[in-house]
């Protein structure tokens, strides 16, 4: 190497370990983070919906964030129940037609949110402070999740709609992944149904089955709420008392059955196109908010979320096989799982593959380095500082709080648990919680004759 350019030295050494020419970093504390000073307030209401609660004077703005157990994976044998009825909650209330909510939403500055997953039904509103237009929209927030018009010529509307959004996602081949990823880790168990709905159980739902199912299931035992904002306390339990107090005060969501273990299994699914799309997925059993839960994410991290992990430093910059690859832990109420997801040319399918799997055995057993947690740290805490600064991702943290119930000192405590773990952490909650040997391996694309690496 000594015979090299200066140039060609550079980029050996570059090679070899992407933070050595990075010499003003020598001189920066990886360990010293910055503390969060947001204060949590939490409560219950009288009908049992648990409240998180940040004031926030920066902005002349409330974010209200309300989430209802009520997901795909809780629709029994009427499949797209509830995503049905998620989506025609603001097509009109019983005092308001649908162009007339919307006109009077509009006209009060607020705007309204919806997201779904397997798990729950989330809508978030975000008005002006000030009561003019804040009392306004807070007033048509709470009757259209209280009393919710289900018409059936709108009903017609929004299912052909659906059906049509699902029958694109079908043909994409990121979401025929997913599905495939899905219905293997969890066979026989409702989270197995990663679209939610068929276009046969949507053709079959009437308007009586979206209104049985929106009083039992949008009730205050199965309702979260988080506000952020410039309210005082008073204000912010009265918009949350009002609203669970205004719902069914009796019915709460049923348990999901237990999953069964999965087993190992490599899966191809033809599907034409320029490029395959994979995923290795495996089970993961930490408790959400733990210490292991906590060390997984770092250790994640360095694994494969950062733009210097190693899984983009070897597939990206060493073997150019893809543009990005990204690890990902998902928790849900009954299960967790751990995902990696990459795009890579048809040819290296199979080796790209094998690289990926010989890199996350490595990780396993040998764990990060000082200086990758040290990264790790400084980059989570940054994201950590950013979310916590803006009104609209705080409340995303705080109904993430109230999803996993954790404790109302998750947040402020969060960067010092995080600046106290440690390699070995990292090693041990990889060996105990990661199932590894339990993992399924999913392509999507061409068929096509398989290549070595680049």
């Amino acid at each position: 190497m000594n015979d090299m350019p200066r140039d060609f030295q550079s980029l050996a050494t570059l090679a070899e370990d992407p933070l050595a020419l990075l010499t003003s970093a020598t001189r920066v504390n990886l360990n010293l983070l910055e503390r969060v000073v947001t204060s949590v307030q939490a409560w219950q209401t009288d009908g049992g919906s648990r409240v998180l609660f940040v004031p926030s004077t920066t902005l002349p703005m409330i974010d209200v964030t309300v989430r209802f157990v009520a997901g795909h994976a809780y629709d029994g044998g009427q499949s797209g129940l509830s995503a049905l009825t998620l989506h025609m909650l603001d097509k009109g209330t019983q005092h308001h037609d649908a162009a007339a909510f919307a006109q009077a939403l509009e006209g009060s500055g607020a705007l309204l949110s919806q997201n779904f997953d397997p798990d729950y039904a989330t809508l978030t509103l975000r008005t002006l402070s000030d009561a003019t237009f804040s009392d306004v929209a807070l007033r048509l927030f709470e009757d259209m999740l209280v009393r919710p018009a289900f018409t059936s010529p709108l009903l017609n509307t929004v299912r052909d709609q659906l059906r049509t959004y699902q029958q694109g996602r079908q043909q994409l081949a990121y979401h025929r992944l997913r599905a495939a990823v899905s219905s293997h880790l969890f066979a026989g168990h409702p989270y197995a149904n990663y679209y939610g709905s068929t276009p046969e159980s949507l053709s079959s739902l009437t308007v009586d089955d979206l209104r049985t199912y929106h009083r039992r299931a949008y009730s205050a035992r199965n309702l979260q709420v988080s506000i952020v904002g410039n309210v005082s306390r008073e204000r912010a339990q009265a918009i949350a008392h009002g609203i669970s107090l205004a719902l069914d005060q009796h019915w709460a969501s049923a348990e999901l059955p237990a999953i069964e273990p999965s087993e190992q299994e490599i899966l191809h699914l033809e599907h034409a196109g320029a490029a395959s799309q994979i995923a290795i997925a495996c089970p993961l059993d930490t408790v959400p908010g733990s210490d292991a839960d906590l060390a997984l994410q770092l250790g994640n991290h360095v694994l494969g979320s950062g733009l210097d992990s190693r899984l983009m430093r070897e597939l990206r910059a060493r073997h150019g096989l893809t543009y990005v690859i990204q690890s990902t832990p998902q928790q849900m109420r009954k299960a967790g799982f751990l995902g990696i997801y990459w795009s890579v040319a048809p040819s290296y399918n199979d080796a790209s593959q094998t690289l990926v799997e010989e890199l996350v055995e490595r990780f396993i057993e040998q764990g990060p380095s000082d200086e990758e947690l040290g990264i790790a740290r400084q980059q989570i805490a940054g994201k950590w500082l950013t979310q916590v600064a803006q009104n609209g991702r705080l409340v995303k943290l705080l109904a993430h709080v109230n999803q996993h119930a954790l404790d109302e000192t998750y947040i402020t405590t969060y960067l010092d648990r995080l600046a106290a773990l440690e390699p070995h952490h990292v090693r041990q909650a990889f060996a105990q919680h990661v199932q590894w040997t339990r993992r399924v391996a999913v392509s999507v694309g061409p068929d096509v004759s398989q290549s070595s690496l680049p």
